[in-house]
């Protein structure tokens, strides 16, 4: 019975460790009203080097947002962290808009990968491609649920298909008041996105569309992402 007991303890341990471990940290930001993309970038390097001189132990991916209602803006992101090592993130991580004074700031929130809706989902230690296709959803209140049902549906059928791509899937943590959920497709070319095989989106799509999400989606957008290995930040050993 003690051993039974020892190895549940130690299983939950195990489970409740690897589902901490997705955490992501994800922040936007876009030009201000008459700001470019180009000075909204030179906050973005003053930005880094404040990474560097105060020696950040995290890796920031970042990519430009191309196309959608926030192009010419950057997301950054740190992925597949412990939530607690973000209460010793120095002021640099915590004073985002001091760094970017023409920017506006958005989505600067925790979000929870989660992998059973997606399939080999990106996390940190994997090489960025270079580019992505994202899908934000604002979902109503109380149904999200509702909605992670839709998006394993999709998962399920969407694997079964001949050439499955890798995709995650992100859920607010904390950092805003509704919950948003995120679909990340990275691609390696633009050529992807015309969906020989239907990507996860296009699968997605077929299941909003073949029922009434009005009560469960309030909003969506889309935003295809170019990856700058130059505004990214990995640490100096």
């Amino acid at each position: 019975m003690k051993l039974a007991l020892v190895l549940l303890c130690l299983c939950c341990r195990i489970t409740v460790s690897a589902q901490a471990r997705l955490m992501e940290r994800i922040f936007t930001v876009t030009p201000r009203e008459n700001m470019t993309a180009s000075l909204v970038q030179d906050d973005y390097r003053s930005y880094l080097r404040a990474r560097r001189e105060a020696r950040d132990r995290f890796i920031w991916h970042t990519w430009q947002i191309n196309t959608g209602p926030r192009a010419g803006g950057f997301t950054g992101g740190t992925f597949g962290r412990l939530l607690e090592e973000f209460d010793s993130e120095n002021s640099v991580n915590n004073s985002l808009a001091f760094y970017f004074p023409t920017a506006k700031i958005e989505d600067n929130a925790f979000f929870v990968g989660l992998p059973g809706l997606g399939r080999n989902p990106f996390w940190e230690e994997s090489p960025p491609t270079n580019f992505v296709e994202v899908r934000y959803f604002r979902i109503a209140p109380g149904k999200e649920s509702a909605f992670e049902g839709i998006l394993a549906t999709t998962r399920e059928a969407y694997i079964k298909g001949r050439q499955p791509r890798n995709y995650a899937v992100y859920r607010l943590y904390n950092g805003g008041p509704q919950t948003i959920f995120i679909l990340w497709v990275p691609l390696e070319k633009l050529s992807d996105m015309q969906y020989p095989d239907r990507g996860p989106t296009a699968v997605l799509d077929f299941f909003i569309n073949s029922q009434d999400v009005a009560p469960i989606i309030q909003s969506t957008h889309s935003e295809l992402l170019r990856y700058r290995a130059d505004l990214s930040y990995t640490p100096s050993v």
